[in-house]
């Protein structure tokens, strides 16, 4: 049975950035890596956009802005281009099997209103890979305990930073055991 982790924490908390540094430790380590992950674009210290970069190939496309644009759609603050969000769907339905999938990040378009990644919520519930991460706001930790029963949840707004090393260390591995 695949392995099921949870990074939350509040915006700016780090998740994205630990992704990147987990996705880069298991590449080291010769693992197969699949998702996709999501940074902020930052201009003068401001964050004004976030990019989409697919795994394991490293294509970065513009997800979100905060100017509104022509056939984008409205969450939230922000302007999303519902392309690149089919466009990672398209990429999750190609999934056949890694060491690791990266889901970042899982938010209320995905759980409220069925849009966003829709593939990655399926996806997390397969047994396709060994050892899968995904990244959603303090607000859906009771969502996923209850549909995904089993998972580890780590709370960068909380937990011990020793925690988070330890799980650094276990993706530098290239055995995993799950």
């Amino acid at each position: 049975m695949a392995e099921l982790i949870g990074l939350t924490g509040k915006s700016g908390a780090g998740k994205t950035r630990l992704f990147q540094e987990i996705v880069n430790a298991a590449k080291s380590a010769g693992l197969t890596v699949f998702g996709f992950f999501c940074p902020a674009v930052f201009e003068g210290g401001k964050k004004i956009g976030i990019e989409v970069t697919l795994l394991p190939g490293g294509e970065v496309f513009l997800l979100g802005s905060l100017e509104k644009r022509k056939n984008w759609q409205s969450i939230g603050h922000w302007w999303m281009d519902p392309s690149v969000f089919e466009l990672a769907n398209e990429h999750l339905r190609s999934f056949s099997s890694s060491d690791l999938l990266f889901i970042d990040e899982i938010g209320p378009a995905e759980i409220d209103g069925n849009q966003g990644w829709t593939e990655a919520l399926n996806l997390l519930k397969e047994d396709s890979f060994r050892i899968g991460v995904v990244a959603f706001r303090p607000a859906f930790i009771g969502y996923f305990k209850e549909n995904y029963p089993g998972i580890k949840i780590i709370n960068l707004d909380e937990d011990d930073q020793s925690e988070i090393r330890s799980l650094m260390e276990r993706f530098c591995k290239p055995e995993i055991t799950g």
